[in-house]
């Protein structure tokens, strides 16, 4: 459907009143509009505008990309997939994997019960657990087994949900060559809550998970992720159709909390080392792959031993919450 035609009225010529009054002119040209102002006649035509094509789509080919917003509104830019041979060692990319491949070798189910070709899941951890590495990897995996695959990223703090809801409805079109999209979403729900209560979800973004005003042409697995389920809705979290599943990233355990170590450090570990990681006492602090690192880097850096930066680690968690949980208090004593 065209564009709203740009008519307009163009003007045929400006004749003074004295020129009239003087029968210089003796009659007006036939004109759609005039206009009088103090001392002269403004006349006009109307001109029927030419119609504005459809601004052009942009294809969807096979490939990386990352949803930017611009000017004339959202766009594709390529990226490069990160390598992170980290997580082979604690399988979460094994877990969505799973997932994918349940989804992608049984289109045949949704053709048969006549449903869209989509399956969404909900990945949440806390920060630093590896949300974003297992994404990465699994979409490496998978460009390599299907070079058609298209990957496409959203950031939703840096793009409006009502900007992709029409840039995926009206802005967009998959070429031929493409088999299947993995769709990520990053970071939905936000920061951390800082108020009790319900966070409202924009309508765009539930109707992009619904399907109500978006369908893709290919075969879609999406990804979300949130370092803060609570903040979600249960309209937007716990409804199959938006979600169909929630998956929890789980923090190491101590055999893989020993390996990671090891692996970041470059080096075996002694066995007081391997002991004090793989203590049960420290599952109850789920310490994420970003806390193991620190052990390692910390360590080095200060000459601790890894008993010790844990320690110290664990000291600095319980004074932290302490100090926000005291009325209204952001200080440390």
């Amino acid at each position: 459907m065209s564009k709203r035609e740009d008519n307009h009225f163009e003007l045929i010529k400006v004749t003074s009143l004295d020129e009239i009054m003087k029968g210089d002119i003796k009659e007006l040209n036939t004109s759609d509009l005039s206009l009088q102002s103090e001392g002269h006649i403004a006349q006009f035509k109307y001109v029927e505008g030419k119609k504005k094509k459809n601004s052009k789509k942009v294809k969807i080919v096979p490939g990386c990309f990352t949803i930017i917003s611009t000017m004339a509104g959202c766009d594709l830019e390529p990226f490069t997939l990160k390598k992170h041979n980290l997580l082979d060692t604690i399988n979460n990319t094994r877990s969505i994997k799973e997932r994918a491949n349940q989804f992608f070798d049984n289109l045949a189910v949704y053709e048969e019960l006549g449903q869209p070709k989509v399956r969404n899941i909900l990945l949440y951890s806390d920060p630093g657990f590896g949300k974003s590495s297992a994404i990465n990897s699994l979409c490496e995996e998978f460009m390599k087994e299907d070079p058609n695959t298209v990957v496409i990223n959203w950031n939703t703090s840096a793009v409006r949900s009502s900007s992709v809801e029409s840039f995926f409805s009206i802005g967009t079109e998959f070429t031929k060559e493409v088999t299947r999209m993995i769709f990520i979403i990053e970071d939905i729900g936000g920061g951390e809550q800082e108020y009790s209560g319900n966070r409202s979800v924009d309508s765009s973004l539930l109707g992009l998970l619904d399907g109500n005003s978006v369908t893709f042409q290919v075969p879609t697995f999406t990804i979300a992720t949130t370092n803060y389920p609570a903040n979600l809705l249960s309209a937007l979290a716990d409804r199959p159709g938006r979600f169909d599943e929630m998956v929890k990233l789980p923090a190491p355990s101590g055999k893989e909390r020993a390996l990671l170590a090891a692996w970041i450090g470059k080096r075996d570990l002694t066995e007081e080392e391997i002991l004090v990681l793989e203590d049960p006492k420290l599952d109850s602090q789920s310490l994420s792959i970003a806390h193991i690192k620190e052990i390692v880097i910390r360590s080095r850096l200060t000459g601790k031993t890894f008993q010790e930066v844990i320690e110290d680690m664990v000291n600095h968690k319980e004074k932290f919450k302490k100090g926000f949980e005291e009325k209204g208090r952001l200080g440390f004593d």
